[in-house]
């Protein structure tokens, strides 16, 4: 998961808001996932999300779109009215690889594909959605 456009987040409202703003984007992640599932943030306005327990690829994409849906409600951080956006690359074990590496390479790679298609969008490059993008705005 990436931030659209954090960096004129923190250049209009400043490095604390922005500090801010990346734990709240923290724990809206955190309030979509089980307890068994882990949120990190891996640099920047980057985070990894590991879904430990899913029983379908399916699964992924509808914790993707809660994800979004919960990053792009509007907030108030500092008496400033902020609405955020991401983009969410997916991949998914067996399917898009075996090990750490390779998941977070298709993620990564995948979610690139995502932030070139506008704001709160997701892609999910594994079957059985092969070349899906989506977005919140439909």
């Amino acid at each position: 998961l990436d931030m659209d456009d954090f960096k004129k987040a923190n250049d209009t409202f400043g490095h604390l808001t922005g500090d801010l703003l990346l734990k709240s984007v923290a724990e809206r992640v955190t309030q979509c996932i089980r307890t068994t599932d882990t949120v990190c943030r891996r640099s920047g306005d980057e985070f990894l999300v590991l879904l430990s327990e899913i029983e379908h690829p399916e699964d992924a994409i509808l914790v993707a779109r809660q994800i979004l849906s919960a990053i792009a409600a509007p907030q108030k951080i500092n008496d400033n009215d902020i609405t955020l956006a991401a983009s969410i690359g997916i991949s998914v074990y067996p399917n898009d690889g075996v090990d750490a590496t390779t998941l977070m390479t298709c993620a990564d790679s995948a979610m690139y594909i995502a932030k070139q298609n506008g704001p709160n969008q997701f892609y999910y490059s594994g079957s059985p959605y092969p070349g899906k993008v989506e977005s919140l705005c439909r």
